[in-house]
């Protein structure tokens, strides 16, 4: 029995010994490995440093080279705006310039405009006295024009009826029509302005109840004569407008 506890015994040791060389040959192993991993990992560290380098290197000159273009642009759009405003300048001064030239020609010409007044007054001709207050009143220098002035501003309640000249634009009747119900809305409804066909007939009842002496195919055709249109409507100033500021 002894004999076989010494063996026993003996293949326990044996055992030990065997088993404490492969754990501490499997450690080496293990510490070997993980060391090989080690320096793998940091072959890796490394190899990826050096390429995020490259890569941050690669962005970098990528923006240097957007910045480039954004100065070159930038520098472009300064040139443009410097242009612009040397241009702009001498534009504004030529206005300046121009607005001064314009106001001494309107004093010279209600200068002119007063004059001639004074002139016709000393002539003692009431119709000229007349048209030179229209034209001084509208600043105009021609008769034509200065009444055109009076009869848009007196139109201006009648978005309908717009006149530019003495012809075409009063060939209906409706604009003389709109004069008179502007001063005399008791001689006519503003209804019957929109009746076309009516108003030259209307127009013409109008005169003569105005004691206002016009040719009776005046407003027939398509293009009445400019000057018996001008006559008609200056007869309406002086007896509607002037009628009025007497009042």
């Amino acid at each position: 029995m002894s004999r076989g506890k010494t063996a026993a015994a003996g293949w326990t040791v044996s055992a030990s010994l065997i088993l404490t060389t492969r754990r501490r040959r499997y450690c080496r192993n293990r510490e070997r490995i993980r060391r090989v991993l080690n320096s793998f990992d940091a072959g890796a560290l490394n190899c990826d440093s050096s390429f995020a380098k490259t890569g941050e290197k690669s962005v970098l000159n990528e923006l240097q080279e957007k910045i480039a273009s954004l100065s070159k642009e930038l520098q472009k759009k300064d040139a443009i705006i410097e242009s612009e405003r040397v241009a702009h300048k001498a534009q504004l001064k030529d206005f300046i310039t121009a607005v001064k030239v314009a106001e001494r020609c309107r004093e010279e010409t209600k200068s002119e405009l007063a004059r001639l007044i004074a002139v016709c007054r000393n002539v003692n001709s009431p119709e000229e006295v007349l048209w030179f207050e229209v034209m001084q009143k509208f600043q105009c220098c021609s008769k034509r024009n200065a009444l055109l002035a009076w009869a848009q501003a007196r139109l201006t309640a009648y978005p309908s009826i717009s006149v530019s000249n003495f012809a075409s634009d009063w060939s209906d009747g409706r604009a003389f029509c709109a004069l008179v119900h502007h001063f005399r809305p008791d001689m006519v409804e503003r209804i019957m302005l929109l009746q076309r066909d009516e108003c030259p007939k209307l127009a013409l009842e109008l005169a003569a109840k105005l004691n206002i002496r016009i040719d009776p195919n005046l407003f027939a055709g398509s293009k009445p004569d400019f000057r018996r249109v001008m006559a008609a409507v200056f007869e309406l100033y002086k007896k509607l407008e002037l009628t009025e500021q007497e009042c």
